[in-house]
């Protein structure tokens, strides 16, 4: 069955939904004005639409090509974003074909993902599940710098976080990780080792896609002694240890 939504979006309500709205928080990345999400296709294999916010547009279409399996895509202008996911194995696949993302494009990942949580259905389905997971995980890439394409594999290698905020051990680095806007150091501050963007709004019970994840490989993105692609089986695969 083809459905369309279409859904106009205060950002300012977003930002009381996402952020504190303090001048250090980065929660949402998109300025105050409005967004409109339209939903184009909708079925329980594939979701497809687009997501414009004022500073970017946003085109994205997640499919379950077989069980637990979903490719994902997400075009920003000339940026065409390919991930595959395989849920069951813990593997994916991602290519972007040396293309790069400005900082509005990074910004409005974040927004669609929270305009997608407040359109849908609460109960997931795997192209809902696989899209909410991929966006959370291109909120924390790279602005303005060509993006690598490679493969990764879970392989037991998430490693979640003690909650609280505490001097651990990530794979080696230590540091202070955890949940609570004051952890963290000037260079991660905020909720160091979260899968997200920020401290995110992990204290609400709707919101989900990656979503009270902390993890050693997030916690060394964050303070840049691990990279944005060794994260991607823990923003695509981490169970959420830290609601």
């Amino acid at each position: 069955m083809k459905s369309t939504l279409i859904a106009s979006l205060s950002l300012l309500v977003a930002c009381g939904v996402g952020c504190s709205g303090g001048p250090d928080d980065h929660s949402l990345g998109a300025p105050v004005g409005q967004a409109q999400l339209v939903i184009t296709n909708q079925t329980p294999t594939l979701i497809e639409g687009t997501f414009v916010d004022g500073t970017a547009s946003l085109h994205f279409q997640s499919v379950e090509l077989a069980p637990r399996k979903a490719d994902v895509t997400i075009r920003a202008g000339e940026t065409e974003l390919a991930l595959h996911v395989d849920f069951a194995l813990g593997e994916g696949e991602f290519d972007a074909k040396a293309g790069q993302l400005n900082e509005a494009q990074v910004g409005a990942m974040l927004q669609l993902m929270t305009a997608l949580n407040d359109a849908l259905p609460s109960e997931d389905t795997v192209a809902t599940e696989a899209l909410g997971r991929t966006l959370n995980f291109f909120s924390e890439a790279p602005a303005s710098t060509p993006l690598p394409s490679f493969k990764f594999v879970s392989e037991n290698r998430i490693a979640h976080l003690s909650c609280g905020c505490s001097w651990q051990d990530a794979f080696g680095y230590f540091n202070w990780m955890g949940m609570g806007e004051s952890c963290g150091t000037s260079a991660a501050p905020h909720c160091p080792g979260r899968c997200g963007v920020g401290c995110g709004p992990d204290h609400l019970w709707n919101l989900r896609w990656g979503t009270g994840a902390y993890t050693a490989d997030c916690a060394r993105h964050d303070y840049g002694v691990g990279s944005w692609g060794a994260a991607s089986d823990d923003y695509l695969f981490a169970s959420y240890n830290c609601t």
